[in-house]
């Protein structure tokens, strides 16, 4: 098990530090926040950035954004269709009522320092992360009629890959379920990590309908009636996997 805290022996430029300190659950992962999204959601009103900054930013933790150490923004009732609510925090917070004129400067991530001081407790994770795989692989590889490896684009599943491209044989096969409402970027992705991985199979799978076709349909997902993932992920993946690794002739 790990933890994180800030790194403060930097003044933030190295971002958070991982810890093995016992008692603590992760019950929610932090992520990296870039330009792109600082400009979407509206944040650059009190940020001061180069929107080509390839580097991280800020640090977001659910609805909630950090820098250095110190929570400075919130999205409150976020709905689609509405104007983001903003809550500043901090030193962006208003000052009994005054509007709020100066910006914050930003400075990036060191990402490479923040890598190599985090590297020894990241080692041994990676290192535990390979075991499980591959002692799940052997588990339930005669319990299962095909093992592959799930990827979405994210940035999780690019590292979920890579470690499984450590452990498990090269037949195994990369299947991505395209929805055909994926962002330019993830297909972007999508077609570097293949030529990253040669000998290993990659599969882009779809619905025979559209995406708006079925939700004209089916009606928008909800929690009550799910359908998107498995019309859309899941039954086009099984499908292509018979066909693919099994050899089954589909009846169309």
């Amino acid at each position: 098990m790990y933890s994180y805290d800030w790194d403060r022996s930097t003044r933030g430029t190295h971002g958070f530090r991982l810890t093995t300190q016992t008692g603590k659950f992760v019950a929610s992962e932090i992520r990296p926040v870039f330009a792109e999204e600082l400009t979407l959601m509206g944040l650059a009103e009190r940020l001061m950035f180069d929107p080509a900054e390839r580097c991280p930013l800020l640090w977001a933790q659910r609805n909630v954004y950090w820098y250095r150490g110190e929570q400075i923004a919130k999205l409150n009732k976020t709905q689609c269709g509405k104007s983001l609510d903003i809550e500043w925090k901090g030193s962006l917070s208003e000052n009994d009522g005054v509007k709020f004129r100066k910006k914050k400067n930003l400075v990036p991530v060191d990402v490479n320092a923040m890598v190599a001081k985090n590297s020894v407790i990241m080692a041994a994770l990676v290192a535990d992360t390979l075991k499980r795989i591959k002692e799940m692989y052997d588990a339930y590889l005669e319990k299962c009629d095909t093992v592959y490896i799930g990827f979405s684009g994210g940035k999780d599943s690019v590292v979920l890959l890579d470690l499984c491209h450590k452990v498990l044989p090269l037949d195994v096969p990369v299947v991505f379920s395209d929805t055909d409402m994926e962002l330019p970027d993830t297909y972007y992705v999508w077609k570097k990590t293949k030529s990253r991985y040669k000998g290993r199979p990659f599969l882009k799978v779809s619905a025979k309908t559209s995406a708006l076709e079925n939700w004209r349909l089916f009606g928008p997902p909800s929690q009550a009636l799910r359908w998107c993932c498995s019309v859309h992920k899941s039954t086009p993946a099984i499908l292509a996997l018979k066909v693919t690794v099994h050899g089954v002739q589909l009846v169309t």
